[in-house]
C-alpha cells in the first residue's frame, strides 16, 4: 500500500511539472493573441493633379501634409479588426501666365476612414493579412482663376471659382505583407495594396465675375453664381511599400512611400480629367500593448 501511495505521489508531481509549462505555453498563447496596436504616420504629399486643370500653362506641382492614426485589435486565432482615419491636406498653389495674363489658385484635400476585418497568416519570415471592410471617403478642392486682358483702354476681367466636396461610402478590401530580413532580424520589408468603391453625392458651387471697364463708357459688371448636386461613384486605389525597424517587444518604426489615386466615374469639375492622386513619403510608430 505504501508504495502505491508513493507512485502515485511520483504520479502527481511528474503531471504536475510537465503541465505547469504547458499551461505557461497556452497563457503565452493566449497573451500573444489578446493585443492592441496604436500607430501613427505623417510626411509630406505631392500631387500632379494641378496639371489636369486648364490649359498647359498651370504645370505646379501642389504639395501638403499627409497624417494617418489606426487602431488594431487582435480577436482570436488570426483574425483582427482595424480602424484608421488618414488625411492629405494640399497647400495652395498659385500660378500666372505672363503671356494671357492668367492667374490660379488651387487647393484640394482627401480624407478617409477605413474600418476593416483582418485574416493573419504566417509562413517561416512572410506574414500576410487580407482584409475586408467599409470606407468613407471626402474629397474637397477649391480653384480660383482670374482673367486679365488690356487693350488700349479697354479692360476686360473675368474671375471664376469652383468649390466641389464628395461625400461617398463604400466597400474596400486589401492585403499587406511583411518579410523579415533573416531569423531575429529586427528589420522587415513591409507593402500592401487596398482598393475601395464608394458612392455618394457630388457638390460644386461655381461663381463668375465679369468686369468690362471702358473710360467712354463707365463700368459694366455681370454676376453668376449655380449650385450643382449630382451622385457620383469614386474609386480609391492605394499602395504602400517601406522599411520596418523593431525598436523593442512593443515599439516598431516604419519609413515608406505610399500613393492614392481617386477616380470619379462622372467626372471632376476642376479637372479635365476623372481622377486626383497623391504620392506620400512619410515615417511612422506603433505602439503595441
Amino acid at each position: 500500500m505504501t508504495i502505491r501511495n508513493h507512485k502515485l505521489r511520483a504520479g502527481i508531481v511528474l503531471s504536475t511539472a510537465i503541465a505547469a509549462p504547458l499551461t505557461v505555453v497556452e497563457a503565452q498563447t493566449q497573451d500573444d493573441e489578446n493585443y492592441t496596436v496604436i500607430s501613427t504616420e505623417g510626411g509630406m504629399t505631392k500631387s500632379n493633379s494641378v496639371d489636369k486643370i486648364g490649359n498647359s500653362i498651370y504645370s505646379d506641382y501642389s504639395e501638403g501634409f499627409y497624417g494617418s492614426v489606426e487602431i488594431l485589435r487582435s480577436v482570436n486565432n488570426g483574425w483582427d479588426w482595424s480602424l484608421s482615419a488618414t488625411s492629405q491636406d494640399f497647400g495652395e498653389v498659385n500660378a500666372f501666365d505672363d503671356e494671357y495674363g492668367d492667374s490660379l489658385n488651387y487647393s484640394s484635400s482627401n480624407k478617409i476612414v477605413d474600418f476593416n476585418l483582418g485574416k493573419n497568416f504566417r509562413e517561416k519570415n512572410l506574414d500576410v493579412r487580407l482584409s475586408a471592410g467599409v470606407t468613407a471617403l471626402q474629397l474637397s478642392q477649391h480653384a480660383a482663376v482670374k482673367g486679365l486682358t488690356e487693350d488700349d483702354d479697354d479692360i476686360f476681367v473675368d474671375n471664376a471659382t469652383v468649390e466641389v466636396k464628395y461625400q461617398g461610402f463604400g466597400a474596400r478590401v486589401g492585403v499587406d505583407a511583411k518579410l523579415q530580413m533573416g531569423e531575429n532580424s529586427p528589420i522587415s520589408i513591409f507593402g500592401g495594396v487596398s482598393a475601395a468603391l464608394t458612392h455618394g453625392s457630388q457638390n460644386a458651387v461655381t461663381g463668375v465675375d465679369f468686369i468690362y471697364d471702358e473710360v467712354a463708357k463707365g463700368v459694366g459688371q455681370f454676376s453668376l453664381t449655380q449650385r450643382n448636386s449630382r451622385s457620383d461613384n469614386v474609386r480609391h486605389v492605394s499602395a504602400n511599400i517601406g522599411l520596418e525597424v523593431e525598436a523593442g517587444n512593443n515599439t516598431t518604426f516604419r519609413i515608406g512611400v505610399r500613393h492614392d489615386e481617386f477616380t470619379s466615374t462622372s467626372g471632376i469639375p476642376i479637372n479635365n480629367g476623372n481622377s486626383v492622386d497623391g504620392t506620400t513619403g512619410y515615417v511612422g510608430v506603433a505602439i503595441r500593448f
